[in-house]
Parts: C-alpha cells; sequence; structure tokens
C-alpha cells in the first residue's frame, strides 16, 4: 500500500511542472491545453496528458481537470485513464484522483475535443 502511495505522489507531483500548450478555447471561454513533452506512443496508441481549465468552478466547485488519455489515431477515438480534479485554476493545489470506466470516446466535429486529438496525432506522425 505504502508504494502505491508513493507512486501517485510521484506521479501527481511530476505532472505539476507539465509545460502545458493551449491547444483550443471554446465558446463558453474554457481552455483546453497538452503537455506536448509528455505525448507517447506504444503499440499503436499514444498516451497524453490534457487539461480543461475553466472561467468559473462546475458545481463541485472544481476549476480544472487533468487527464491522462489513450488515443488511436487512425479512428481518430480515444479513453481517459486516469483524471485529477482541481479546485483552482491551471491544476494548482492538491488534486483529487479518479479513474474513469475505460470507454472509448470519439470527439464531436468541429469541437474543443477534435482540435486537441488531431493536434496530438499530428505530433506522432
Amino acid at each position: 500500500m505504502k508504494f502505491f502511495l508513493l507512486v501517485i505522489l510521484f506521479f501527481t507531483h511530476s505532472i505539476s511542472f507539465a509545460e502545458w500548450t493551449k491547444v483550443s478555447t471554446n465558446t463558453d471561454g474554457h481552455s483546453f491545453y497538452v503537455d506536448f513533452d509528455r505525448v507517447k506512443k506504444n503499440n499503436g496508441f499514444v498516451f497524453f496528458w490534457r487539461m480543461s481549465d475553466y472561467l468559473v468552478p462546475m458545481k463541485s466547485g472544481v476549476l480544472s481537470i487533468k487527464n491522462y488519455d489513450q488515443v488511436e489515431c487512425s479512428y481518430p477515438r480515444y479513453k481517459t485513464l486516469s483524471m485529477i480534479f482541481y479546485k483552482e485554476s491551471m491544476g494548482i493545489g492538491s488534486g483529487e484522483n479518479y479513474t474513469p470506466e475505460e470507454k472509448w470516446d470519439y470527439a464531436p466535429p468541429n469541437s474543443s475535443a477534435e482540435s486537441v486529438l488531431k493536434r496530438v496525432c499530428e505530433l506522432i506522425k
């Protein structure tokens, strides 16, 4: 158990120093970022960190979310492997970890999600 906690602490601490690049802003003014320095390709999949930063907090008080995603660029489809919720902007402060159900999603056309996936997949080509 202690080893697992150390891994989580190291993992969340290391992403706090990421270089975030703004990729898109939606019509509500929410911004979406990618850490292009940590994009990795493995067995035909692309893995990367993205961050959503909101203008106003969600009902839960969350102001930003970091996601670790797996992408299959040939479709393109993605699934979120891990999420960290923050009460402060740009993923600052202590975060609350969450592991979502792993299911494939498809980004709607002309959406911020589609913009993020396109940029990540272009980087890998």
